[in-house]
């Protein structure tokens, strides 16, 4: 269900009340309404108008009605952005003064990830970008100059378009990159530099980066029907955990599905992550099941959309510790892929990471490591043997060898996770210092107490580098290092 020209009309009756007091922005909605064209989305999004504040806004509180009015536009940015799409890895950067509380709360997010909830500018031009920062002179005491550095790369399937705007841009001079919506970041890395200046190193992630986390649970879907931009606004505010605004949000769009089936079943897909979210399992597996079965009678039965469903309802009985259905959740999904795809896909790769989570619960080790081992195949041969990714399975693979007490095949997969790290990542990521101190738990539980304390007090670097003194984390890292030390001593 595409945006329609109805939407433009209630766009502009809603802003010609909102401004009717301002003689000089009803001059502008007056000019947006009698020439505005799709091809135009970009020109007029950077343009200093109503438009821009008005939708920054909504989407920063959340306004759900205002925002429904907004579809017919952020749908033409996002065609405007997919035509437009970088072809080739960039570093793009932005420039941002930001507070002690915001900034601490980054620092403890290192190796996790961000959502942004409105569009994301950024410049090809590190010097001007640094140029905004200003002198730290002319900052207030409780501000501190960032600088992001992102590194964006198009060929990773899933990731939400970002082109470079500068032949569109009401502004033609600036070198702007514009990110779409509800991008997803990883954090790398932060640190001061010489000059002063908080650098915070982002990767611009694909859905696959993002779903494929042993920690984390799924957050986002990709879709292949097209018009499925409808639901954009609401994964957004799923992911910033709005659950009843999500709600609202998608009970709205089913008045507008009443004629449409099809559209009806993916609704009720997304009213059950909802209830997922909300912690409300068995809500949630009823949405699941009324959207199954209108897909299953308005799809064709290897349809991805039915895989993510399934793989979705894996999910909850996942929660749920009712490991049976769970298995047979996943296998059902991960048939439909291997169908649609091919058996080396990331999305098979997805399945065998899930299922071998249940395994490992049921501390069925054997067919966890299998699922592991398959999914680690496909990881490599999609995405490289130096990706994150890479590690982290690595890392955990080398975890269900610790529950087999197979010490050496442990050592040797965290030392693989480490040598990734070392090569191609920042020494100081979270995730290196994860695996770092499940080294040094292995050697604790070998009762090879020095060897223990070198990684320990190695994860330790990384951790007060990269954390405030007083997060779990450190405080815990503390307090075994001073355990090791005192049975050293004794």
């Amino acid at each position: 269900m595409k945006p329609t020209l109805k939407d433009k009309d209630k766009l502009i009756s809603r802003c010609t009340e909102l401004y009717k007091n301002n003689p000089s922005q009803l001059i502008i909605i007056r000019e947006f309404d009698q020439t505005y064209t799709s091809e135009q989305a970009l020109w007029w999004y950077t343009r200093e108008t109503f438009l821009y504040r008005l939708l920054n806004k909504a989407l920063r509180i959340q306004n759900i009605d205002l925002l429904f009015f907004f579809r017919f536009f952020i749908y033409d940015i996002q065609k405007q952005l997919e035509f437009d799409q970088c072809l080739q890895s960039i570093q793009i950067y932005r420039a941002q003064l930001m507070s002690n509380n915001e900034l601490n709360e980054l620092k403890n997010s290192i190796g996790e990830y961000i959502s942004i909830n409105s569009f994301f500018s950024t410049s090809l031009d590190k010097k001007y970008t640094l140029f905004l920062l200003g002198d730290v002179k002319s900052i207030h005491d409780d501000l501190h100059r960032v600088l992001f550095e992102i590194n964006a790369d198009p060929n990773h399937i899933g990731v939400k378009p970002f082109a470079d705007i500068s032949s569109k841009s009401y502004f033609t001079n600036e070198f702007e990159v514009l990110i779409m919506l509800g991008a997803i970041f990883r954090l790398n890395n932060i640190y001061l530099n010489e000059e002063n200046i908080w650098i915070i190193n982002l990767l611009l992630c694909s859905d696959q980066d993002y779903d494929l986390k042993f920690r984390i649970d799924q957050i986002k879907r990709k879709y292949d029907d097209h018009d499925t931009n409808l639901f954009s606004f609401g994964r957004i505010l799923h992911q910033m955990n709005k659950y009843t605004d999500a709600e609202k949000y998608y009970r709205r769009l089913l008045t507008e599905f009443s004629d449409d089936y099809k559209q009806t079943g993916l609704c009720y897909y997304q009213l059950g992550r909802v209830y997922s979210g909300r912690g409300k399992y068995d809500e949630s597996i009823k949405w699941y099941e009324k959207s199954l079965k209108i897909m299953m009678e308005t799809m064709n039965s290897n349809d991805s959309n039915i895989a993510e469903c399934f793989n979705s309802i894996g999910n909850i009985y996942r929660k749920k510790q009712d490991y049976e259905q769970a298995i047979e959740a996943y296998q059902k999904a991960k048939d439909i892929w291997e169908q649609e795809f091919g058996e080396n896909h990331l999305k098979v790769a997805m399945c065998l990471i899930n299922m071998g989570v249940v395994y490992d619960a049921k501390e069925n080790y054997i067919q966890a490591l299998q699922c592991l081992e398959k999914a680690l195949i496909i990881k490599q041969n999609y995405l490289g043997i130096n990706h994150s990714d890479v590690a982290i399975l690595y890392n955990n693979i080398g975890l269900v060898y610790e529950c087999l007490d197979q010490f050496d095949l442990a050592l040797e997969n965290f030392n693989r996770a480490c040598e990734i790290y070392r090569t191609s990542f920042h020494l100081q990521n979270i995730d290196y210092g994860s695996t770092l101190e499940n080294i040094a738990h292995l050697y604790e539980n070998n009762q090879k107490w020095r060897q223990a304390l070198i990684y320990l007090e190695e994860a330790a670097t990384i951790y007060r580098h990269t954390l405030s003194p007083a997060h779990p984390r450190v405080i815990q890292i503390e307090q075994n290092i001073g355990h090791v030390s005192s049975l050293i001593r004794n």
